[in-house]
């Protein structure tokens, strides 16, 4: 639940500052694809989620909205 409170939080917080529902949507999409896929991966190679994965995750989402923005804007 939280996770996907946070995922509506950043797509609304790129909104707002972007202005513009297509440029939003890049981000809105990338964001639970790339989540899925590193769920996905992590069950197949059968890590386990504890604090130093989900900090690394926390980490991740932030340098995937950081360059999808970056890339709309140049």
């Amino acid at each position: 639940m939280t996770l996907l409170i946070a995922f509506v939080l950043v797509v609304m917080v790129i909104y707002v500052f972007l202005g513009r529902a297509t440029d939003t949507l890049i981000p809105a999409v990338a964001l639970p694809l790339s989540l899925l896929l590193t769920f996905a991966v992590m069950s197949i190679l059968g890590f386990s989620i504890n604090n130093l994965t989900l900090m690394a995750l926390t980490l991740a989402i932030g340098f995937l909205v950081d360059d999808a923005i970056v890339f709309l804007k140049t």
